[in-house]
């Protein structure tokens, strides 16, 4: 398994598309739904940063210094959802940066000894 592997190159191409998506429509069509879809995504962010521990705690992998979710891009997360639901220019400002520096590095280069999601 290699960095251009379908495995990987797929759910990327997948999150520009989706982002794109609601990026163009927002723009096009903004109104209310565009709260709603904020929350399902900040819902989705903070679910999957935190179903990370029960996952490593079943394969016997958990430790408090690589487990708990208080790394940069853990806490970037949290940020972000934080930022789609109040709407503080600090907190998207945060994830915005954050963001760039971390979380975007991240799903360039993953983890290639494991595969989907690392």
């Amino acid at each position: 398994m290699g960095i251009l592997s379908p495995e990987h190159l797929i759910p990327l191409a997948l999150l520009v598309i989706v982002a794109t998506a609601l990026c163009m429509a927002a723009r096009l069509a903004p109104g209310r739904w565009t709260g709603g879809v904020a929350t399902i995504i900040a819902l989705a962010i903070v679910i999957t940063t935190l179903s990370w521990q029960p996952y490593v705690l079943v394969n016997n992998s958990w430790s408090a210094a690589l487990s708990l979710p208080v790394q940069l891009c853990d806490v970037g997360g949290f940020v972000a959802a934080a930022a789609l639901l109040w709407r503080q220019a600090v907190l998207v400002e945060l994830a915005y940066f954050w963001g760039l520096g971390g979380t975007l590095q991240a799903l360039l280069t993953p983890d290639l000894r494991d595969h989907f999601p690392s």
